[in-house]
Formats: C-alpha cells, structure tokens, sequence
C-alpha cells in the first residue's frame, strides 16, 4: 500500500486503524461504508483484497476487532492487522 488509505483519518484522536487481508476473491461485495454500530468499526473501502478499516472507542472503553465483522460481510475467511504493524512490516521488506 503504497498511498495513504488512512489519510485524513490517521491522525484522528482515539481511532485504531486496521487492515483485513482477505483469504479469497470475497463471495459477497457490501457498500462502503460499512458499519458495525455494536463494535464501533468502520469499513471504508477495499484496496484488491485487503479491507480497509476504523475501530473507535465502544462504551466499554475497549475497541472493536475486526475480524468476525469482515468475515461475515464479504463471506472469506480474513486475518486482521493493525495499521501502524503493516506499515513496519512494509518497511522491513524494503530495506
């Protein structure tokens, strides 16, 4: 990910940031944005398989995890990553 998928919201106070990489070609293809109210994620958009996503704070003081979310609305199994992890490891692959 070579631009900034995150831009104009990765410096937003209180968000964790997440990519979902995708197992498969998704059997399902949901709007954007997508919304899980109850784990206060937000899917933003897709880059080829990977899901873009933004966790905020629930009520409980914890954040939402992506995974279970993202699994049932495009129909493939997924693993989630934190934004800031991705970056690192892109980092790592190019030195």
């Amino acid at each position: 990910m070579r631009s900034a998928p995150f831009k104009g919201i990765e410096d937003e106070c209180g968000v964790k940031l997440y990519v979902t990489f995708l197992a498969g070609t998704p059997r399902m293809t949901p709007t954007f944005p997508m919304l899980a109210p109850k784990e206060a994620l937000e899917a933003i958009g897709t880059r080829g398989l990977d899901v873009l996503l933004v966790s905020r704070r629930k009520p409980n003081g914890f954040y939402g995890f992506p995974n279970a979310f993202i699994e049932k609305a495009f129909g493939v199994p997924g693993t989630s990553r934190n934004w800031t992890t991705v970056k690192k490891m892109a980092e790592l692959i190019r030195s």
